[in-house]
């Protein structure tokens, strides 16, 4: 790459420069890594919440099983060939539906919201974990994906940091939302059903 950098390069320029370095770039790639920072940050505080409050973790493993789907089908290998071969390619896609409908139905439906906080962002974390894996690797990982960057105006590389990033930020940003969302929620209930206790109490 030549030139100011542009887009979601400022996010990948200085996710790779450590705090407290000297400015690596404009002031527009300094909002970018702001901007990741303060996403960093605020995954921290939500988990951080979630011990505070001490909100008991979800006893069923949907959460894991649809990690355990994304992680494997993300090793270089194996999602290589699913690009390759059309059977293990429906496979991969299968498993990621599958477990994301176990996820979702236990998150919306079948876990109290204090549990299903849980569920979203034990997933948050380990999403994020891999997708900043990949957009900051130092080489191509997933080589027959990124064959066609060329098309997009993309080196293989940059299309693998791209995906990462989306992966990420983006992403990581729908399950923040999500968990505190879900949290809101946990305090509600638990503030309605002391209330309620405290009545009964009363009489």
């Amino acid at each position: 790459m030549t030139g100011r950098p542009r887009g979601w390069r400022h996010w990948l320029t200085l996710a790779r420069t450590p705090r407290g370095t000297a400015d690596p770039g404009p002031s527009s790639v300094h909002r970018g890594t702001t901007r990741l920072e303060a996403f960093s940050d605020g995954v921290f505080a939500i988990t951080t919440t979630l011990l505070i409050l001490e909100i008991k973790p979800p006893t069923d493993y949907t959460h894991l099983l649809h990690g355990l789907a994304i992680w494997l089908w993300h090793v270089p290998v194996l999602f290589d060939a699913a690009v390759d071969q059309v059977a293990l390619h429906r496979l991969q896609h299968l498993s990621f539906f599958g477990t994301a409908v176990l996820f979702w139905w236990a998150v919306l439906w079948r876990s109290e919201a204090g549990a299903a906080a849980w569920h979203v962002v034990v997933t948050m974390l380990h999403t994020s974990v891999l997708g900043a894996l990949m957009a900051l690797a130092p080489r191509v990982l997933y080589v027959a994906q990124t064959a066609t960057a060329a098309a997009w105006g993309l080196t293989p590389l940059e299309d693998q940091q791209l995906a990462g990033l989306i992966m990420w930020v983006p992403a990581g940003t729908i399950y923040a939302g999500t968990a505190l969302a879900l949290i809101a929620l946990w305090i509600r209930n638990s503030g309605r059903k002391a209330r309620q206790a405290h009545a009964l109490n009363a009489v």
